[in-house]
């Protein structure tokens, strides 16, 4: 809804197949402008018709109501015609979108408020709050230290506000390379550092890999290890998962029954 999509940015999730049959981009083009209704309408239709799809909002605050996109700047009185459309939207996507095994996600921003309670307000109204079962807001972001004059990045802390797992209490931070996207292997060291799996002295980092020991200058330097030794990433995962989540219990196996 924005028409801000990046190509190159989703160019980095890994393993995602960008071809016509497992990806659709929909928006506004020449001739067809998409309104609040449009997109809404497309999103019904699509989470009832397919399955084992993600479907993204991108954004909510950006949906534009027929009645305001045809009004003169200042004319639209309606205000909350956004948040109607919404709540009618969320529950007939609320019958299907489990049956179906799709994941809805949606993305809006915060406004302040302007009545006497306090507190800021999300763009588009509650309904999505209500309805969704894990609620995720950005608290702050922060830019991570320049190499240079280069700015390389940013840190956005989370906050977790609802979850179907459990009380939604816990707070999470996320490293972002500007081009790249969500940067995976600083996350992954940061979260293995914690955990005494790899060393820091000064600015020199020690870690056990499957290929050995490696004892480099730089967090992006073991970054850039991890980057080009997939091994290495992938077996220092495992290790941090475990000890967050305990070791997996293995399935019992079947016994080969001789006839």
């Amino acid at each position: 809804v924005e028409n801000r999509l990046q190509i190159s940015l989703l160019e980095t999730i890994k393993d995602i197949d960008l071809s016509p049959e497992k990806f659709e981009v929909i928006r506004s083009v020449a001739g067809k402008i998409l309104t609040a209704e449009d997109i809404l309408n497309i999103l019904v239709m699509i989470n009832a018709s397919e399955q084992n799809c993600i479907l993204v909002v991108d954004s909510i605050a950006a949906l534009c109501p027929e009645a305001v996109f045809t009004a003169q700047i200042g004319d639209s009185q309606q205000m909350a015609s956004m948040a109607k459309k919404m709540y009618e939207a969320t529950r007939r996507l609320s019958q299907s979108v489990v049956a179906n095994k799709n994941i809805i996600v949606g993305i809006t921003h915060t406004q302040a408020n302007p009545t006497p309670y306090g507190g800021p307000n999300e763009v588009g109204g509650n309904a999505w709050k209500y309805f969704s079962s894990y609620k995720l807001m950005c608290l702050s972001t922060k830019e991570v230290p320049k190499e240079g004059d280069k700015k390389t990045g940013r840190v956005s802390i989370f906050k977790i506000g609802k979850s179907a797992l459990g009380p939604g209490t816990g707070e999470a931070s996320f490293p972002i390379k500007y081009g790249k996207g969500y940067d995976y292997c600083t996350d992954l060291i940061e979260k293995a550092e914690e955990f005494g799996l790899v060393e820091k002295a000064g600015a020199w980092y020690k870690c056990n890999f499957l290929s050995g020991e490696k004892k480099v200058q730089g967090l992006e330097n073991l970054a850039l290890h991890l980057e080009t030794n997939l091994d290495d990433a992938e077996h220092l995962d495992a290790q941090v998962r475990e000890l967050i989540f305990g070791i997996p219990e293995e399935k019992p196996k079947e016994k080969k029954v001789k006839k």
